[in-house]
């Protein structure tokens, strides 16, 4: 009787405590605002440092635009609709084989037809990373390649590939992203032409 009593107890723990038996989700609505939180500071500060006149009037437009692109006013806005958001959900409800620790690269890419891109970089040797090259089109995230860039070491500092106005290698605006551990740690805005040539982003975007 005891032992039926004992089996009975684990089974009712089992079906209201199920958490244990599943893996937690992420938290997509606080990544999606600190995410934006730190790309709107990231493009604030810039304008705040920039010397050149025209180059403060570009950062104060491509915050706007920015914006007006992720369809949120204030980072503090949470809109399930985005295509910020959208990625969110294909990344980390939808990828059944991510890891903790990569790097996602906004670089959409003009011409007679925009591309809109992103690409998610894990780094998995010092030499070795893994990129996975998103593409958006009528209204859905869908993956179009995977690929090994070999000899490529990615620096901690995004600082580190700020180059001079004019003298980088991007013709768009490229945002740089970085996970750690599965959490969002820092988000960098590179203005158009201002992204270093000597980072391993320029073989791949």
């Amino acid at each position: 009787m005891k032992t039926y009593l004992l089996v009975a107890k684990i089974i009712l723990f089992g079906i209201i405590n199920p958490v244990n038996h599943v893996q937690a989700q992420p938290n997509l609505d606080s990544i999606f605002v600190k995410w934006n939180k730190l790309t709107f500071l990231s493009i604030s500060k810039q304008g705040e440092l920039a010397s050149d006149t025209s180059q403060k009037k570009y950062y104060a437009n491509r915050l706007e635009s920015v914006k007006s692109y992720l369809e949120v006013n204030d980072s503090l806005i949470v809109n399930s609709k985005s295509i910020r958001y959208e990625f969110l959900k294909t990344l980390f409800l939808k990828n059944t084989k991510k890891k903790s620790d990569f790097y996602l690269v906004e670089s959409n890419k003009s011409g007679y037809k925009v591309s809109i891109r992103n690409f998610v970089v894990y780094v998995d040797s010092l030499n070795s990373i893994k990129i996975d090259y998103y593409s958006f089109s009528d209204g859905s995230w869908n993956l179009v390649e995977s690929k090994m860039l070999n000899n490529c070491i990615i620096e901690d500092s995004f600082d580190g590939y700020v180059a001079k106005f004019w003298k980088g290698f991007n013709a768009d605006d490229v945002i740089i992203t970085k996970f750690k551990n599965g959490e969002l740690v820092a988000s960098y805005f590179y203005l158009f032409y201002t992204l270093s040539s000597k980072s391993c982003f320029k073989n791949f975007l």
